[in-house]
C-alpha cells in the first residue's frame, strides 16, 4: 500500500439504501416521497418499509450500467433510490431484495378500471353506469389496469364490468372493490 491508499473502509449498519431500476413507463407514476415496501433476501418474510429519496429524469440502457453488450441489455431503465426505515441487525451491504413499489396514477382523482372503458368508433371513450346507461368520459393518465378520471364520473358512479358483474368504478385514490 502507498501513503493516502484506502486500506480499510468500516461502513455504517445504522442505516440502509436500496437502489431499483424502473421501466420509462412506471417512472412516471413516482415521486420522490412515494413509499415502498422491501422484502431483504436473507428475511424474505419481513417487510422494511422505505421512501423514495431519489429518481433518475434519465433513463439508461442495463448495458450501459453493467458494461455490457447483451441484446437484452438495451433495455431502459430509471435509476430509484429508497433509504430503509430501520436497519435489523441481519442486514450487510450488497444484500438482495425484493421491492415492492406501488406507483399512483394521480392523488386525490377519481380512477377507474380500464376493462370498465369502451372506445367507440370516433375514439370517443364512455362506461356503461350500473342502471345500464352509457356514460362519455374523458381519462388522463393511466396505468396498466385504471385510468384518472377526467371528466364524466363522480365519486360513488357505479360502473358495469363486461356487462355482468358490477364494480365500484369510481374511487378516490383507491383499487375498485367488488360488490
Amino acid at each position: 500500500a502507498r501513503p493516502g491508499d484506502k486500506i480499510l473502509e468500516i461502513p455504517d449498519l445504522t442505516s440502509y439504501v436500496a437502489e431499483v431500476y424502473i421501466r420509462p413507463r412506471d417512472a412516471t407514476l413516482v415521486n420522490e416521497g412515494d413509499v415502498a415496501r422491501v422484502f431483504p433476501t436473507i428475511m424474505p418474510q419481513r417487510a422494511i418499509t422505505a421512501k423514495v429519496t431519489k429518481k433518475e429524469d434519465f433513463a439508461t440502457t442495463r448495458n450501459e450500467r453493467l458494461g455490457s453488450e447483451d441484446p437484452a441489455g438495451n433495455l431502459k431503465e430509471h435509476a430509484v433510490r429508497l433509504e430503509l426505515d430501520e436497519a435489523p441487525p441481519e442486514l450487510r451491504p450488497g444484500n438482495t431484495a425484493r421491492v415492492e413499489l406501488a406507483s399512483v396514477v394521480a392523488k386525490d382523482v377519481l380512477i377507474v378500471p380500464l376493462i370498465a372503458v369502451q372506445q367507440s368508433d370516433d375514439e370517443s371513450t364512455h362506461v356503461t353506469l350500473a342502471s345500464g346507461t352509457r356514460k362519455a368520459v374523458k381519462l388522463g393518465r393511466s396505468t396498466l389496469t385504471h385510468a384518472e378520471v377526467l371528466e364524466g364520473l363522480k365519486a360513488g358512479d357505479r360502473v358495469q364490468i363486461g356487462g355482468t358483474p358490477r364494480f365500484e368504478g369510481a374511487t378516490n385514490g383507491a383499487n375498485a372493490e367488488a360488490e
